[in-house]
């Protein structure tokens, strides 16, 4: 008895992704079943000989189709999910910030004030320390002019 003609689809389909990506093979076997049937609908379930021709024509000349096809298909599976998760994942995100953001003592001003303080002491270091530096004979600033200078 020889082969159904959808095990020899399978069988293509099988061949042609190789154990590389099984759920796209199997995504893309059912596009490809999909499109037999609505041919077949169209065709009004025609011969078995008018089906061996549509499996002789459209498997080796439609499959690229089919793998793009199935490219958007998982991808628009995968973007669903993301985006169903999206909001969730966001509301947690801003829930646990809000809830640490409660936890601190000091208030939204005391943090401003404080990272403004360090970054002023910090600038004070670095003039101090040019200051320093230049008492010592350094050029910190030809040094910068000839570093940048090298990059032009």
């Amino acid at each position: 008895m020889a082969k159904p003609l959808h095990i020899l689809a399978f069988e293509h389909f099988q061949q042609r992704y190789d154990g590389d990506d099984k759920v796209k093979m199997f995504v893309a076997f059912g596009l490809f079943m999909e499109s037999e049937y609505k041919w077949a609908k169209s065709e009004h379930f025609p011969t078995e000989g008018k089906y061996k021709n549509y499996h002789a024509c459209s498997i080796p000349h439609s499959v690229d189709l089919i793998d793009q096809s199935a490219d958007n298909v998982l991808s628009e599976f995968v973007s669903d999910i993301i985006d169903g998760q999206k909001e969730g994942f966001m509301s947690a995100a801003m829930d646990a910030y809000k809830a640490e953001a409660a936890k601190s003592e000091r208030k939204w001003w005391q943090g401003v004030l404080e990272a403004t303080g360090g970054a002023i002491l910090w600038s004070a270091i670095l003039i101090i320390g040019a200051i320093v530096a230049g008492r010592m004979g350094i050029d910190v600033l030809g040094a910068f002019e000839r570093a940048a200078a090298v990059h032009h």
